[in-house]
């Protein structure tokens, strides 16, 4: 599955709105886990297997998947999650690296 939502890549400012999960991390014994995403112009240029914008899109969450549930689908259900607007801690945040945890807040998945 993928995400949709147009983004700038700051590298390049350029925008982006197809992206993929390419690397999951989970760690059990920190109980952490690490998404790494690829980002395309749109989805028309994934499907045309160009080459991604942006391949070093990484977001950290404390906590991974529970038993049986699929970590993809875990992780990209946290990453279109908005953030709360009522001064609510975020048990999901990794602190060492919160900086980016809604940037694909409101993102469509797709098939």
């Amino acid at each position: 599955m993928s995400l949709k939502k147009t983004i700038t890549i700051d590298t390049i400012g350029a925008p982006a709105s197809f992206h993929v999960i390419d690397n999951l991390y989970l760690n059990k014994g920190s109980n952490f886990m690490s998404v790494t995403l690829k980002s395309y112009f749109s989805d028309e240029t994934y499907g045309q297997n160009k080459q991604p914008l942006s391949m070093s899109t990484v977001v950290m969450f404390n906590g991974i998947p529970p038993a049986g549930v699929d970590p993809f689908a875990y992780a990209e259900s946290l990453l279109v999650q908005a953030e709360p607007k009522d001064g609510t801690p975020d048990p999901t945040i990794y602190p060492a690296l919160p900086a980016n945890r809604y940037l694909f807040a409101g993102a469509e998945i797709v098939a």
